[in-house]
């Protein structure tokens, strides 16, 4: 249930002064200053308690949470405020209403309103079923209420029954986690993962395969025309190979029922780098097929090798099926 008391009112208020500098809300102190200056003497001291959770949220990274996770949909800020309420053993209510609080105060207020709707809206008790409308005269069994059946000879032929529909074709298949991305289980938001797969955002793939191509070729003629003294030119081809490959960023592409979200690894494919990561929801994916395929997340592009297409198959459906 949403809260929406006139307390609730005057906390958000002071909140989004209090966070109208970005990085005060992930300084707990600072915060608190802010909202005693924003609430004023005596709201300061009457909501206490609500100025208190606010801050302990804070230095949960709850607002931190709330930027990050990319898209932000109602089961994720639900999530949130599950493990708020875990952290800080606080009851559901009392998560709920610092969660809305902070996600309102950040722009996400109509996310807020759809995760706990108001209470008092009408709802018809679970498994009751609808009145049933009573049927007119015409409908019952008495005989002369019913329209005589036209004859036989005057019938006229309806046209010929057109072809049926066409079975439903099955959805492409999310393929098997790879074993190195085995741990993306799910994304940041803590929604189940339908298929993973290792991608490739920055610079174009087939591009940067050229540039490497041909700066191997460029580097080592000339070291066999110069002989041993040429050599060094292989210190360039290393930097060289380093810029190619800082424009070229591995990582994990996870989708989930909502979307796609892609997270970044370091060189090694052993870190991942979540404070890095990006997303879309399915309406905002555009995927173009190919022997190197394209898929853009809300416009940032993240490329596929040919050894994932069923991925890449999965998504275009799934993103089809969403437009």
């Amino acid at each position: 249930m949403q809260d929406v008391s006139e307390d609730f009112r005057t906390m958000l208020a002071a909140l989004r002064v209090a966070v109208a500098t970005p990085a005060d809300a992930d300084r707990p102190g600072r915060l608190r200053q802010r909202l005693d200056e924003a609430l004023g003497p005596d709201d300061s001291v009457r909501l206490r308690r609500l100025a208190h959770q606010v801050v302990a949220a804070s230095e949960e990274n709850l607002p931190h949470d709330l930027r990050r996770i990319t898209p932000l949909t109602a089961q994720s800020l639900q999530r949130l405020s599950q493990d708020l309420a875990a952290a800080r053993g606080w009851t559901p209510e009392a998560a709920q209403r610092t969660t809305q609080l902070w996600a309102s105060a950040l722009g996400f207020g109509d996310l807020a309103s759809a995760s706990w709707p108001r209470d008092g809206s009408p709802t018809r008790p679970q498994g009751s079923a609808p009145v049933a409308t009573p049927l007119p005269l015409s409908a019952t069994l008495l005989p002369e209420a019913r329209p005589a059946a036209r004859p036989a000879a005057a019938r006229r032929p309806g046209p010929p029954p057109g072809p049926g529909p066409r079975p439903h074709e099955a959805a492409p298949a999310w393929p098997p986690l790879p074993k190195n991305l085995a741990r993306h289980t799910a994304n940041l938001a803590g929604e189940p993962a339908l298929g993973v797969t290792l991608a490739y955002a920055g610079m174009s793939l087939p591009l940067c395969l050229a540039l490497g191509v041909a700066l191997t070729v460029v580097l080592c003629l000339p070291i066999l025309f110069i002989g041993p003294a040429g050599g060094m030119l292989s210190i360039v081809a290393i930097g060289g190979g380093k810029l190619l490959v800082a424009g070229l960023r591995r990582g994990a592409l996870v989708a989930s029922a909502n979307g796609l979200e892609f997270t970044p690894y370091d060189t090694s494919l052993r870190k991942p780098k979540p404070d890095q990561s990006f997303g879309a929801v399915w309406s905002q994916v555009a995927v173009e097929q190919g022997r190197v395929s394209v898929l853009r997340l809300a416009g940032r592009r993240v490329q596929v090798g040919p050894r994932n297409r069923a991925f890449v198959a999965a998504a275009a459906a799934r993103a089809g099926s969403r437009r």
